[in-house]
């Protein structure tokens, strides 16, 4: 959520004439965290459906703000694989949450693609295991196991994906 925090903030500052460092760092808390208040690492909203819901409930963000396709305009028109593996990262974990779980795996399969082609392999067993995920959703398993074994192929630097694999 850090990309999409850090969009939000400047354009609703830009929005208020907030032009100050301090008071985008002030809008990047208030959404950031539970209530606006730093106080640690568990005050930090942590996944991106807590986000939305929280960003929602204060008005930041809408539904409609968050829509697929306007982060498939982002995807396009940005230049390097990288972001444009974050950005279809994005839209698969919004299609999950409205769990639209043929598209999540339509765009986090397109994020693989991209991560592939920027050599970002530290990003692919995470992606695994999200495609894992969504295809026990559909009752897919067979497709869900063969993405928790591709995860595992990282196991050697990333030891926590095999517990992750197990969980899914």
């Amino acid at each position: 959520t850090t990309y999409v925090d850090m969009v939000v903030a400047l354009t609703l500052c830009a929005r208020r004439g907030q032009t100050s460092f301090p008071q985008f760092v002030h809008q990047l808390h208030q959404q950031r965290y539970w209530d606006g208040h730093c106080d640690g690492y568990p005050s930090r909203i942590h996944y991106f459906s807590d986000w939305i819901r929280d960003n929602s409930r204060l008005g930041y963000v809408s539904e409609a703000m968050l829509e697929a396709r306007a982060m498939e305009r982002l995807a396009s028109a940005e230049k390097r694989p990288e972001g444009r593996m974050y950005a279809y990262r994005i839209i698969g974990l919004i299609q999950s949450y409205r769990e639209n779980h043929v598209l999540a795996v339509r765009n986090l399969e397109k994020a693989v693609r991209y991560c592939k082609e920027s050599r970002s392999e530290q990003e692919l067993p995470n992606l695994y295991i999200l495609l894992a995920q969504e295809n026990v959703s559909m009752n897919r398993f067979p497709e869900a196991e063969a993405f928790c074994a591709r995860a595992e192929e990282y196991e050697e630097f990333f030891p926590s994906i095999r517990l992750k694999a197990d969980m899914t």
